[in-house]
């Protein structure tokens, strides 16, 4: 048996073990993403229109017809499922230092810069501090120069 096995994988019958392990590595890794992929959009939808992450927001994009979505909902252990609130703050803190990259990004590509500060109170009496970073950039498929702005609050 063991002859046989080990003359088909040389002859290219079929996959070594090593071979059959990372094509298997390799569709886990495609169907975690699948998985992760509508959880992380439903968060930044959620983020994006100052919705609250707390509540029904989790079943918001499975009952809309998000099938990767509600299979992981339905078919997923209890404890992961990736919604839990400490999963949904990493995510947005990961999120954040992606767009902070992006934007040092351009501000070193770009030929000036300023930063503008401005710090307030809200209706709680805690002062808010935000800053505005302005910078030259490139318009996307041209040498067109455009001021942007971005925001960043600190915490």
């Amino acid at each position: 048996m063991k002859a046989e096995a080990f003359l088909e994988v040389s002859a290219g019958k079929c996959q070594d073990i090593m071979s059959q392990l990372d094509t298997r590595r390799v569709g886990e890794k495609e169907e975690n993403r699948a998985t992760i992929r509508p959880i992380i959009e439903t968060i930044l939808f959620c983020v994006e229109q100052e919705l609250p992450l707390i509540g029904d927001c989790d079943s918001l994009r499975a009952n809309s017809g998000d099938e990767d979505l509600r299979r992981h909902v339905i078919s997923s252990r209890k404890n992961a499922t990736y919604m839990s609130p400490d999963i949904q703050n990493e995510i947005i803190q990961i999120c954040s230092e992606i767009v902070t990259e992006e934007i040092m990004k351009k501000i070193n590509r770009a030929s000036c810069f300023t930063l503008l500060a401005d710090e307030t109170m809200d209706v709680s009496g805690t002062e808010q501090f935000s800053i505005c970073i302005r910078y030259i950039d490139l318009v996307k498929d041209s040498q067109t120069p455009i001021i942007s702005e971005d925001l960043r609050p600190v915490f």
